[in-house]
């Protein structure tokens, strides 16, 4: 029988377990405990890291088991695990929640094994099965567990029973039973516990503007597709989002609106949270229907919900539950740290700093995109990738080395470092604080054009082995990601004067949010022919969110006189005006989908694949259906509003800085309440006369209900935690 603790969760990465026979009663705390037959003893299980094992294969350890499953409630059974040595399994399970037939890989031959009867699966109840494990002459007291494929996403929850283990030589027929004190197992390891999130109530706020707005979208809504239901979607915010209120409807509808769609995209999977971009499966996108492309804004709105298991699952996927990083660029490392400054957890940051290394250096080592280009650094230090693996296919710009890449490389470094030093290990900080630097170096020297005043693509080969142009100027275009830089901080002062564009006509400005392209350039098209999704005119979401980012960074952090908060407020509003769609009966409904018409406000690729469900049904399908844009989440909005327009700035230690870029003539109140950070709750007033909330004139900032920080006038605050 086993004696039950509480339950954890298990999962399975490189590090080990070893046994010692002792008294049960002497360590109470430890996960995994088994009784054995005869003594009373109870074989206890530490955890410890070993070296690995050599590829000398002698032959089988198969230890039973007992364990308990973990259902997922979107997904009610495992479809098999393996578990191997290199690419070869040596068990796989399956049928899931069935009758038990299990087949054991020896690396020869297959063998089935039943197990005795037919125990069905009890979801929380401990079953027994059995486990191969390849075994090595040089080190008998070693085996090694290996995961591969769907492994990945095995979760595991209770206590682990090891009974006995039989020793199958291979040169003889005789089983021998041996004691299993001595035998280490690779593979088991024990998995993040997310922190319990804040038990809060609004401060000031009540919940009846979000449950009018949920009520109000859930009747708009045709649910065609969510992860979470809309009938739970009022339950799921009121537990997890801080409430705002302002007097301007659209952006606090807005405000709502973009946490009911987000909701949508929590999904429950296997391996724990994940975040999606496109609702309907598409067959672009990788493991669970994720993409990396839109990842780092995920992690940057997701920041604020209020129980850090969906962050903190998702952030372990994309690293080690077969998550494609870097499928499309992704800046994982400042996501992962820029959330951090919200909900600290040095714990897993520290954890996940080997794999974030590993990732960069998958970077620096490069590979070849379909044998026709060679994404990663070269020679000069820049990193070259092309416009569709950089989030904007079909651009003016093309290929070369990006802004954006070599921005979000520095920031992944400067990330890094910063992870590093949480750690105490300095080398590892010296090592990419000095790689931040030559890239900032190489991106002020080389991409930045001083006669258009922009950073721009320098073009470069496709191919490491062609050889590179002398003096190859920069593209003549100005495009949106050349703001990418400052999304970062990146830029030393002086290179501010290509804000201008963002509000020239001729340059980025549009009603409906900025151009992508600057609209004077002759190769700049609002098109309704060709591919659906073209990044030479068009406003898209994600690249009007990385600018408001970049904006609030330039506004909060640089002395410069070029562009204010009236900008920000403004292209803010252009952002909101967007998220809306006329229906055929005139219905004006809330609305998020792919690239916008700028200047018609009309969805383009959603057109094109309605045109396509008509006249080209084909090809509709292969490209995702024609609802595949609806409630798409490829970009942040409440990020904006609560870092910029409201202007909380994350950062580590106990200071708060509030410093919103609300222009300061334009709003009578707001308030956004129920936020909880570095695990305490914050809740930011403005009321200019104190009528509206009845706590007193002024900007006031809130902790845990008590008073921090105070100013007349809407400016910029400090207070302590």
């Amino acid at each position: 029988m086993i004696s039950h603790t509480t339950p954890l969760l298990v999962a399975f990465t490189c590090l080990s377990l070893t046994s010692s026979a002792i008294q049960a009663a002497d360590h109470p705390d430890i996960l995994n405990r088994s009784g054995i037959s005869g003594g009373g003893e109870m074989t206890v299980f530490d955890w410890e890291a070993i070296e690995g094992p050599s590829d000398q294969f002698l032959g089988r350890v198969e230890i039973s088991a007992t364990l308990c499953f973990r259902k997922f409630s979107n997904n009610p059974s495992f479809s098999f695990l393996q578990l191997g040595r290199g690419a070869r399994p040596v068990l796989a399970i399956g049928n899931g929640w069935g009758p038990t037939v299990w087949t054991v890989f020896d690396g020869q031959k297959n063998q089935d094994i039943s197990m005795p009867g037919d125990i069905p699966v009890v979801v929380d109840e401990p079953r027994r099965f059995l486990i191969a494990i390849d075994y090595h002459t040089d080190q008998p007291d070693v085996a090694t567990i290996t995961m591969t494929g769907a492994a990945e996403s095995m979760v595991l929850r209770g206590d682990f029973s090891f009974t006995s283990v039989v020793i199958r030589n291979g040169n003889t027929p005789d089983d021998t039973t041996v004691d299993f004190t001595d035998l280490s197992i690779t593979g088991l390891r024990t998995a993040h516990q997310s922190k319990e999130p804040l038990d809060t109530e609004p401060m000031v706020l009540s919940y009846d503007n979000l449950k009018t707005y949920v009520d109000r979208f859930n009747a708009e809504d045709e649910e065609l597709f969510a992860n979470i239901p809309n009938s739970e979607a009022y339950d799921f915010l009121k537990q997890n989002i801080p409430l705002f209120e302002c007097p301007d409807e659209d952006m606090q509808r807005t405000y709502y609106f973009r946490w009911w769609t987000y909701r949508k995209h929590v999904k429950d999977t296997p391996d724990g949270y994940v975040i999606t971009e496109f609702l309907p499966k598409v067959g672009w996108a990788g493991k669970h229907n994720t993409i990396s492309c839109p990842a780092a804004h995920h992690f940057y709105e997701g920041r604020w919900l209020h129980d850090p298991q969906y962050m903190d699952d998702y952030a372990i996927f994309w690293l080690r539950k077969g998550g494609s990083p870097r499928s499309y660029s992704f800046w994982i490392a400042d996501a992962y740290y820029q959330r951090d400054l919200v909900t600290p957890d040095p714990e897993l940051l520290i954890d996940l700093l080997p794999d974030l290394v590993g990732n960069y250096q998958a970077w620096e080592k490069g590979w070849s995109w379909r044998g026709r280009n060679d994404i990663g650094q070269r020679e000069s230090g820049l990193f070259y990738t092309i416009d569709d693996r950089d989030g904007g296919e079909a651009s003016i710009g093309k290929h070369g080395f990006r802004p954006t890449l070599n921005s979000f490389m520095y920031g992944d470094a400067r990330a890094i470092a910063a992870i590093a030093d949480m750690a105490g290990d300095s080398e590892l900080a010296a090592t990419y604080n000095d790689k931040a630097a030559t890239l900032k170096k190489l991106i002020q020297e080389k991409l930045w054009d001083p006669e258009a005043e922009f950073f721009k693509i320098l073009p470069a080969p496709d191919l490491k082995s062609q050889p590179a142009k002398p003096d190859e100027p920069l593209k003549d275009v100005r495009e949106l990601y050349g703001y990418t830089p400052w999304y970062f901080n990146l830029p030393d002062p002086g290179y501010e004067a290509g804000w201008n564009q963002l509000m020239d006509p001729e340059g980025f400005y549009a009603p409906y949010g900025p151009t992508f392209a600057e609209q004077r350039h002759p190769a700049f098209r609002l098109s309704y022919e060709g591919h659906e999704c073209q990044w030479n005119g068009p406003s898209w979401p994600l690249a009007t969110c990385s600018v408001l980012t970049a904006l609030a960074n330039l506004l909060n952090n640089y002395e410069q006189d070029v562009i204010d908060r009236d900008a920000y407020y403004q292209t803010l509003q252009c952002y909101t005006r967007s998220h809306q769609l006329t229906r055929e009966d005139g219905t004006v409904v809330p609305w998020i989908d792919e690239n916008i018409h700028p200047h018609t406000g009309d969805w383009i690729a959603r057109t094109r694949l309605h045109d396509w469900a008509e006249t080209d049904p084909e090809l509709e399908k292969r490209k995702g259906g024609k609802h595949r844009g609806k409630d798409y989440n490829h970009s942040t909005y409440n990020d904006l509003i609560i870092t910029g327009l409201v202007g909380l700035r994350p950062q580590a230690g106990d200071q708060v800085v509030v410093n919103p870029l609300l222009p300061t003539d334009t709003w009578d109140y707001f308030c956004l309440d129920d936020v909880h950070y570095h695990g305490r709750q914050l809740t930011i007033v403005w009321d200019r006369t104190g009528e509206r909330y009845g706590r007193g004139a002024g900007l006031t900032l809130y902790c845990d209900g008590d008073r921090i920080a105070h100013s007349p006038t809407l400016s910029r605050i400090t207070g302590q935690l």
